[in-house]
C-alpha cells in the first residue's frame, strides 16, 4: 500500500516527477553479476541483428525514401529486420530493438564521453521503464485494444533511457516522460508484410531521442502527463503500480526473452517440443501420418488458423504452418528451428501438405503467474506428438524455449549471444568496415569502458546498402 506520504508527493509531483527523481538517483552501483551479464547479452544480442539486418529491403527502402540522416530510425528497422529481436512477455513489447539503437545513436551524437557504465545504467532504466510503465498501460493487452505496445509504451521508455544517457537532472527527466508520452502512438493494424509495425518501432526510437533533446532544451510538458485525465494512461484498466516497484528485483533486463526463432512468439514452446520430439533422428515428411500440437488457450487465440496462409505475416503466425516448415527443413530429413517464411514461400506444397496433417488443440492449463514477470512453475505449455506412418510416435514437450526470461534455467547467457553473433554477425561483418573485436567490447567490456562513443559511431554509420 502507497503511504499517505507518497501519495502527496506524487499529487504534487506528478508521475513523471517520480519518475525523474528515481531514475536520476540510480547508478551502476545496484547492478549486480547477474544483472550484468543480462545487459552485455541484450545488448550484444541488438547489435549482432543490427549488423545483420542493415541490408534487408525493408531498411534500404526506408532509409533511401526518407533520405533523412536518423541513425536511431535506420538502426531499429535493422534489428527488428529478421524477427529476432528481444520480446518481454509480461507486456508483449519488443523493448530492444527501440532501446539499442537510440542509445547507440545518442551516445554516438555526444560531444563528451559516455562511460560503459553510464551507457548500461540508461539501458537499465530503458528496461525498467518498458516494465513499470507497460504494466500501468495494460500493455499486455493493448493489441486488443488496437494500440501496439512497442511503440506506445516505447517512446517514453526510449525518452528516459537517453535522457539518463545525456546525464539530464530529474527535472528534464521527468520532461523527457511527459514529451516521449505526449509523442506516443502506434496502432496494430500493420499491411501484410509487418512493414509498419517495423516503422513505428523506429519511429519510437527515432521520438524517444528527440524527447529527450527537448527536454533538454528547455521543453517542461505538465508534470501529470502520464496520469491526467488527458494523459497516456487515459483508459488503461491497470493499478498503477507504486513508484516504490520501480527497480525492484529481480530488474526488467533478466526477464526479458530473447526470440532464437523468428516466426511467432506464442509458437516458440509448441517449437521447442517438436525439437525435442525428433531430436536425433531424420524424420522424412512422407513418414509422417499426422501431428499433435497441444498448447494453452491463450496461445491459440493469438493464433491464424486458416490454410493455406495468404501472407507471411499469417503463415508464421499459423501452428500447422510453422511447425510443418519446422520439420520439413530443407527436405533432407533435418528439422529446422527457425525456417524462412516469406512470401515466395506460403505457397510451398510440401510444406501446406503436411501442415494439412498438424492437429492443434488447446487443452493445456494456463501457467500459473502468467500475466506478470516472474518464472512460470515449469509447467508443461506445449506437448507435439509426431505419428509416423509406421505407428511410432515421437513425442516432447517443453515448459517454455530457450531463451525464455522468465526461467532462469531458459535464459540466455553471454555466450549464447555470442554463438548468435558468430552464426549471424561475423559473416555480414567485413562488409560493414567495423571489426568484430570493436562490436565484442562494447558488450563484454562494457562496465570497464571509458568510453563507448568510438564503437557506437562506427555502428551508427554502417552503410546500409549491399
Amino acid at each position: 500500500m502507497t503511504s499517505g506520504r507518497s501519495t502527496t508527493t506524487r499529487q504534487t509531483q506528478g508521475l513523471s516527477g517520480l519518475l525523474g527523481q528515481t531514475i536520476a538517483g540510480m547508478s551502476a552501483d545496484v547492478i549486480g553479476e547477474e544483472t550484468w551479464t543480462a545487459l552485455k547479452s541484450h545488448l550484444l544480442d541488438c547489435i549482432t541483428l543490427i549488423i545483420a539486418g542493415r541490408t534487408s529491403p525493408r531498411v534500404r527502402r526506408a532509409v533511401q525514401a526518407t533520405e533523412m540522416h536518423d541513425p536511431a530510425f535506420a538502426l531499429s528497422l535493422a534489428c527488428g529486420a529478421l524477427g529476432l529481436d528481444d520480446f518481454d512477455e509480461a507486456t508483449r513489447t519488443h523493448p530492444g530493438a527501440a532501446l539499442v539503437p537510440a542509445l547507440i545513436a545518442a551516445a554516438a551524437g555526444r560531444s563528451a564521453p559516455v562511460t560503459g557504465k553510464d551507457f548500461a545504467v540508461s539501458l537499465l532504466v530503458g528496461y525498467e521503464t518498458f516494465k513499470w510503465l507497460g504494466a500501468a498501460m495494460d500493455a499486455r493487452h493493448m493489441h486488443q485494444r488496437g494500440r501496439h505496445p512497442s511503440t506506445m509504451v516505447g517512446m517514453p521508455a526510449v525518452a528516459v533511457a537517453v535522457a539518463r544517457l545525456l546525464g539530464s537532472a530529474k527535472e528534464e527527466i521527468q520532461g523527457a516522460v511527459g514529451v516521449g508520452a505526449a509523442l506516443a502512438c502506434g496502432l496494430t493494424e500493420f499491411d501484410a508484410k509487418e512493414d509498419m509495425r517495423a516503422v513505428q518501432t523506429a519511429w519510437a526510437a527515432s521520438s524517444g531521442v528527440k524527447a529527450a533533446q527537448l527536454a533538454k532544451a528547455g521543453f517542461r510538458p505538465s508534470p501529470y502527463a502520464l496520469e491526467a485525465a488527458g494523459g497516456l494512461l487515459k483508459g488503461s484498466t491497470a493499478s498503477v503500480p507504486p513508484i516504490e516497484e520501480f527497480g525492484e528485483q529481480p530488474f526488467a533486463v533478466e526477464l526479458v526473452s530473447f526470440k532464437p526463432y523468428a516466426h511467432f512468439s506464442d509458437l516458440h514452446p509448441a517449437t521447442s517440443a517438436l525439437l525435442r520430439a525428433v531430436q536425433g533422428r531424420r524424420v522424412m515428411a512422407e513418414e509422417v501420418a499426422t501431428m499433435h500440437v497441444h498448447i494453452t488457450p491463450t496461445a491459440v487465440a493469438r493464433l491464424h488458423r486458416a490454410l493455406p496462409p495468404r501472407t507471411s505475416k499469417e503463415a508464421k503466425r499459423c501452428a500447422e504452418y510453422v511447425l510443418a516448415a519446422c520439420l520439413l527443413g530443407d527436405g533432407s530429413g533435418e528439422p529446422v528451428p527457425s525456417p524462412t517464411i516469406d512470401d515466395t514461400r506460403i505457397g510451398d506444397r510440401s510444406v501446406l501438405a503436411l501442415a494439412e496433417q498438424v492437429q492443434v488443440v488447446a487443452d493445456l492449463p494456463e501457467p500459473a503467474g502468467s500475466d506478470d514477470h516472474h518464472a512460470v512453475d515449469r509447467q508443461v505449455v506445449a506437448r507435439v506428438e509426431v505419428v509416423l506412418r509406421s505407428g511410432e510416435v515421437c513425442s516432447g514437450t517443453s515448459t517454455g524455449y530457450p531463451g525464455d526470461g522468465r526461467d532462469p534455467a531458459l535464459r540466455w547467457t553471454l555466450d549464447d549471444a555470442r554463438n548468435r553473433f558468430d552464426a549471424l554477425a561475423l559473416p555480414a561483418i567485413s562488409q560493414a568496415g567495423i571489426t568484430p573485436q570493436a562490436v565484442l567490447s562494447i558488450a563484454t567490456d562494457l562496465p570497464r569502458l571509458a568510453d563507448v562513443r568510438p564503437t557506437a559511431q562506427a555502428i551508427a554509420a554502417l552503410p546500409y546498402a549491399g
